[in-house]
């Protein structure tokens, strides 16, 4: 059984999976998992990439998954750059996609299949159409999220990002570093919140 469980304002980078999921045997039972405001980076870009026997480097992993799962949110969150795929679940049935939770977060990918689902990969361009198909990520926005230095570590949004106001409010008082949420009008996408001035 997995339940219960809060992934929140993590900064991920170069790892092989920023989230993956999987539960079986089909007793099994998943509900009220958060994936929230995390800042996701280069899935896949790390070290441990290469020496794996099934290299993918991916941002959402979700293999095939047997047991139920229900209540499960990926809300605020920026995924930047994946080696393979941002979100991916082409063993799932297109029911279980759709309880997922998803919404107001941050992709994006310079190529390749950004999206892969049951049936079907969408690429950064074709977002509106993952959007409309699936019926998820209303308030979820397509674009680079304006870090301040990702390669030198500096995962803070800077002015102008679409990330800035655009998140959900979860309740959350405080980001990564323990700013107050929200600065502005609305909570920010990402684990660091966009100071006020």
């Amino acid at each position: 059984k997995q339940y219960n469980i809060a992934y929140r304002h993590n900064i991920i980078w170069n790892s092989e999976y920023s989230f993956e999921y999987w539960n079986r045997p089909e007793s099994s039972l998943t509900h009220h998992i958060y994936f929230d405001n995390n800042t996701c980076l280069n899935a896949g870009f790390g070290w441990g990439h290469g020496q794996r026997p099934d290299p993918s480097g991916r941002h959402l992993c979700f293999y095939g998954s047997p047991a139920p799962a229900e209540e499960v949110y990926i809300r605020n969150n920026i995924f930047w750059e994946a080696k393979g795929n941002g979100f991916y679940a082409p063993g799932w049935t297109p029911e279980a996609v759709a309880k997922l939770g998803m919404d107001h977060n941050c992709w994006y990918q310079g190529s390749g299949e950004m999206i892969l689902l049951p049936g079907r990969g969408f690429g950064m361009d074709q977002f509106q159409e993952y959007q409309q198909a699936w019926g998820q990520e209303a308030h979820s926005i397509c674009a680079d999220p304006h870090l301040a230095n990702a390669a030198r570590g500096d995962f803070h949004l800077t002015e102008g990002s679409g990330c800035i106001d655009a998140g959900m409010d979860l309740g959350l008082g405080a980001d990564f570093e323990g700013v107050a949420i929200p600065q502005g009008a609305a909570a920010d996408i990402g684990a660091c919140e966009f100071p006020k001035k």
